[in-house]
């Protein structure tokens, strides 16, 4: 197999599958609370953006069948598509992983981004 380009990892795939998967199910930041000056009851809030490494020993394709059985937002997300639609998430998902992957042994690998939240109780 030949060696992919390296490509720079952003972590735009973690929220592009959180996307798909929200889209996916007719859910979407609608619904997203937003306050002026903080959460109610919340004394200190602090959000940091970290880096997760994803690495796992097969294909991309492979990897979405990994998430949608075992990981449940994926797997749930799935369950409430009718099957042409589960195709087209399947497909954007596939899609996504492969773009963002970095593997040259056949294998996946990335870095997703996630926010880390802690609060404290006011």
């Amino acid at each position: 197999m030949p060696a992919r380009p390296h490509r720079q990892a952003s972590g735009a795939a973690s929220l592009q599958q959180f996307v798909l998967l929200l889209t996916g199910i007719g859910t979407g930041p609608a619904g997203a609370s937003s306050w002026a000056t903080g959460p109610p009851g919340v004394a200190d809030l602090r959000l940091t953006r970290k880096m997760y490494p994803f690495k796992y020993p097969f294909p991309p394709s492979e990897v979405v069948e990994f998430f949608r059985s075992y990981y449940g937002p994926t797997n749930r997300a799935f369950a409430a598509l009718a099957p042409d639609r589960q195709a087209a998430l399947r497909s954007d998902l596939e899609r996504l992983w492969s773009e963002h992957n970095q593997a040259s042994d056949g294998g996946t690998e990335l870095k997703g981004e996630y926010l880390e939240v802690a609060a404290i109780r006011a």
